[in-house]
């Protein structure tokens, strides 16, 4: 049985020829070009070196062609793939995999195998735990509501996604 093309998708024949004239059955084998899958957003854009954050990979084409065998992976910088779990086309979810230093690298994705990485512009930013070295008053009302003051090292690339627990 053939299998149903998606949205976005193209299916040839594929044919061969010895001569360039005389091609063999072009509905003997099919061949299915999809659409490249693309990132527009990574949430949250920045983890700590440990890894094992959830992050939701945002984009367009996410999702693995229905007639493949591929799967959706994601690969940080050069080196480190991971299997992604897609949840529809414009959104996935994967586990952050831990880093060996702070900064900043490329993240990619395939949805069709691990030899076809589309590089969109995508970046993740990985950085230290944060540090507490002081926190100020250091007591107060069990009914909270209380401002206090933290000090430490570590509270960037996004103060304002900062909170305390």
């Amino acid at each position: 049985p053939r299998s149903r093309v998606e949205e976005g998708e193209r299916k040839v024949g594929v044919e061969t020829s010895i001569n360039g004239h005389d091609f063999s059955n072009p509905n003997a084998l099919s061949f299915t070009y999809v659409p490249s899958p693309t990132i527009s957003e990574l949430l949250p854009p920045f983890g700590y070196l440990a890894g094992n954050t959830e992050v939701t990979v945002v984009g367009k084409d996410l999702m693995p062609p229905r007639h493949s065998a591929g799967t959706a992976l994601v690969r940080f910088g050069e080196d480190v793939t991971i299997q992604a779990s897609a949840i529809n086309s414009t959104d996935m979810t994967l586990m952050l995999p831990p880093w060996e230093s702070e900064g900043t690298v490329e993240v990619s994705v395939s949805t069709i195998g691990e030899s076809d990485f589309v590089v969109s512009g995508a970046k993740f930013t990985y950085i230290k735990l944060p540090e507490i070295h002081a926190i100020s008053p250091s007591s107060g009302p069990e009914t909270g509501g209380n401002p206090i003051t933290v000090e430490g090292y570590g509270f960037l690339p996004h103060p304002s996604a900062a909170a305390c627990k």
